[in-house]
């Protein structure tokens, strides 16, 4: 029964010891941009990169809800193109920010801002500052579609 128990509470502290672990690893935190509204051109961009069929929302994680999120498979979601954009910007300042490159400390790290930044930047700031990646990323960007 104390086996059981204790068991049952590391997989439910589990996230939250992740998420404080990959946030360790990464050199300070990034500053959000400044005031930013994303346009109707900005939001097409991510939409097409992310390959969505709906307007992206970004909503704030817990450790708990990102775990979950990885764990449901809805890929098309709205909240998941939200994911996807928050963590495009995470990947993008981890590669100068983080002290372990690693692979399992680079995904740790990566989820764990993802994670952040959907806490601690508005859904605007988010969706700014990863058009402003994929503007700056030319292999990021979406490849034009054209009528067929």
């Amino acid at each position: 029964m104390g086996v059981t128990a204790m068991l049952g509470g590391l997989i439910i502290l589990a996230p939250a010891g992740l998420y404080a672990l990959g946030l360790r690893n990464v050199n300070g935190r990034p500053s959000p941009p400044a005031s930013c509204h994303p346009t109707l051109t900005d939001r097409v961009l991510l939409e097409h990169a992310f390959r969505m069929s709906q307007p992206i929302t970004v909503k704030p994680l817990s450790p708990w809800a990102y775990v979950n999120f990885i764990l449901e498979d809805d890929s098309r979601d709205a909240a998941a193109g939200g994911v996807a954009a928050t963590s495009l910007v995470a990947q993008h300042y981890n590669v100068q920010h983080l002290k372990d490159r690693r692979s399992i400390a680079w995904h740790l790290s990566g989820a764990a801002l993802t994670i952040w930044l959907t806490r601690h930047w508005s859904a605007d700031q988010v969706l700014c500052a990863a058009v402003d990646v994929l503007r700056q990323t030319p292999s990021s960007r979406p490849t034009p579609i054209s009528p067929d």
